[in-house]
């Protein structure tokens, strides 16, 4: 009968988690999902390197809440949000990877982003606004991305995966606050990715760089990456033959891009993360991620939950 690849339910758990990150963060780590600033890491993990020999498909539906609960100012200085305000998000995420061939993916993944915004908005530079406003809600598609990854190394329970993503300005970059739901320009990600397995134990190294193609008209927008390097690290353990869990940490640094300034711009996320496959086919799981009130500059904190549900055909 035929089998999926050694590596493909190791390479599950990154793929699910990255694909809910914010398509604005170009995330790479498991636990990432829905809007704000462009570097945390998640999204590009959805860069994905799953491989399976007797499935053309991958179908994942997603859906992540990410409540924003501060933020950092240029002297690193965490800030709560304002008394008595709302800043949050509700993302869903449909994502499809195709493999045409052995050890090659190519995957689409399109967000719908629901804004909620009560007292406060974001700010410049990573900041948040306060606001006379009382609460107010925005629904948007996000921006689309596509990704290709490709598996150039595996022996001895090892494997390497260089990937590259490209997302595109599909998400509203202009109109009012609650509706904003993208960068509004175009950005390469690029990077590798390393799995290694040990007896029920996995560790997921990921490496990866962003480069905006362009500079946005709208400095409000949580959605700008700016030019960053980011990277991940999670182990997971495998219970049984269905239910594993693992713990991660991630971050970037980089620089936000505006037509008259360049500022530094820094952040980590914890994650946990878990999962439960009702066949060799399909399942779901869980993660969620919290930003420490340290160790950031100009870019807003938050505490997300992300869900999906994924169905190999």
């Amino acid at each position: 009968m035929k089998t999926i690849s050694p590596f493909l339910k190791l390479l599950l758990i990154p793929l699910i988690f990255l694909s809910l990150e914010k398509p604005s963060e170009a995330c790479l780590s498991c636990g990432c999902g829905s809007s704000s600033s462009s570097s945390d890491l998640g999204a590009n993990g959805g860069a994905s390197s799953i491989f399976a020999k007797d499935k053309l498909f991958l179908l994942q539906l997603g859906s992540s809440y990410r409540d924003t609960n501060g933020s950092f100012n240029e002297l690193g200085t965490w800030n709560k949000k304002p008394t008595d305000s709302n800043l949050s998000s509700l993302q869903n995420t449909f994502s499809l990877m195709y493999f045409p061939i052995k050890n090659l993916s190519l995957g689409l993944q399109i967000p719908v982003l629901a804004n909620f915004m009560n007292k406060a908005s974001f700010g410049s530079f990573g900041s948040i606004a306060p606001t006379d406003l009382s609460f107010t809600y925005g629904i948007s598609l996000g921006d689309i991305s596509t990704q290709v990854a490709y598996k150039v190394f595996e022996a001895n329970d090892f494997a390497l995966i260089p990937w590259i993503k490209v997302d595109l300005p599909t998400g509203d970059s202009s109109g009012k606050p609650e509706n904003i739901s993208g960068s509004g320009v175009f950005k390469l990600n690029g990077g590798l990715l390393g799995i290694k397995t040990y007896n029920k134990f996995e560790f997921i190294f990921n490496l990866g760089y962003q480069q905006p193609l362009g500079i946005p008209v709208n400095a409000n927008s949580n959605f700008y990456p700016g030019n960053a390097l980011m990277a991940q690290f999670n182990s997971n353990y495998q219970f049984n033959e269905k239910i594993k869990a693992g713990l991660g940490i991630n971050g970037f640094v980089g620089k936000l891009l505006y037509s008259n300034s360049s500022i530094p711009t820094s952040k980590i996320k914890l994650t946990a993360s878990g999962q439960y496959d009702f066949t060799m086919y399909n399942g779901v799981g869980i993660s969620t991620g919290y930003d420490p009130q340290f160790l950031g500059a100009n870019t807003t904190t938050d505490i997300n939950l992300n869900l999906v549900f994924y169905q190999f055909f």
